[in-house]
């Protein structure tokens, strides 16, 4: 923030240097004095940027490392190849970058609406000073031209159907074939699993309209889902992948405390900010891991060399390579 400050005033001095009775310059002054107004009320919002910037970088390196997991496995399990699934992957990538620049990009404006504080904008300007999850529609609804508003928001209509309609049918088959199928009716036939998924899939399509009825912000669910209760997940995800020793016990409680843990610290002590709450949560979650790991049996060693051989994959593997 102070290098930006120093630009502005920077750029005010080159202004003045120009000459100050013309009315560009003028135009120009006023802009820069409103935006030194503005940035001195943002210092506190971006104080903490570096920290959240390096915690979401190590929870993408984490859910980088510990290979896929989710309703993407689906995508993968779809490909006939491993060069289909090498194409997911890149256009995974390409849409990805794509679809945070636009979202990027309409943040930006909704800031420079703030900033500049123009006359035209203060509807919009007033909405996002009032719920700063409001600078989406805000920016939609003043800035772009009908045409484009159009397209923008039949694509961001058609992502939320897309995600909706993936999470749905993976909440479904979790249902069907982890519970109903393995549980309940180890013999059913395939109308007996396609009537269930119909009824899984209207069950939670039910409590989904339900739940957010409820909710009247997304930002702490979705900060929950993302970096606390994910937290519980990352290290148990990023174990199996590098530690033999690791099994399904491990895994287990591994989960579980980091699950439990995450939602004592959301119900408990909600005023804990990320940055201390996810490596509470991922220390816990590491904890219930290796203690529980320690304290079983190990993995057979022929299921141990089988899996090497079939993915070759890295960390303390020495010993079973060895074996091969």
């Amino acid at each position: 923030m102070g290098d930006l400050q120093t630009s502005l005033a920077a750029s005010q001095q080159a202004v003045q240097a120009a000459g100050a009775n013309t009315g560009l310059a003028e135009a120009a002054q006023n802009v820069i004095a409103k935006t030194q107004g503005k940035i001195s009320g943002y210092e506190t919002l971006f104080e903490f940027f570096t920290i959240f910037i390096f915690f979401y970088l190590a929870k993408g390196m984490l859910e980088g490392m510990s290979g896929i997991g989710g309703y993407t496995d689906q995508r993968f399990f779809a490909a006939r190849n491993e060069r289909e699934a090498g194409f997911l992957t890149l256009e995974s990538i390409l849409i990805s970058l794509l679809r945070w620049a636009m979202v990027a990009g309409l943040v930006a404006i909704g800031i420079h609406m703030v900033v500049t504080d123009l006359p035209e904008f203060q509807s919009a300007i007033a909405q996002i000073k009032g719920d700063s999850e409001m600078v989406l529609p805000a920016v939609i609804g003043a800035v772009l031209p009908v045409g484009i508003k159009g397209f923008v928001l039949a694509g961001l209509i058609a992502a939320a159907m897309s995600t909706f309609d993936s999470t749905l049918n993976a909440g479904a088959s979790y249902l069907v074939i982890d519970l109903y199928q393995t549980y309940i009716n180890p013999g059913a036939s395939m109308k007996q699993l396609v009537r269930a998924s119909h009824v899984a899939t209207i069950i939670l399509a039910v409590l989904g309209v339900f739940i957010a009825a409820l909710i009247p912000n997304i930002d702490p669910i979705w900060d929950f889902v993302t970096m606390a209760l994910g937290a519980g997940m990352f290290m148990p995800l990023f174990l199996r992948w590098y530690w033999p020793r690791y099994n399904g016990w491990g895994f287990a409680w591994g989960t579980g405390a980091g699950i439990l843990s995450a939602m004592f610290i959301k119900i408990g002590f909600s005023g804990i900010p990320l940055y201390l709450s996810f490596p509470t949560i991922l220390g816990i979650s590491f904890m219930g891991s290796v203690i529980a790991t320690m304290i079983t049996d190990p993995v057979k060693e022929e299921v141990l060399l089988d899996f090497w051989m079939k993915v070759n994959p890295g960390g303390f593997w020495k010993k079973i390579c060895a074996a091969c």
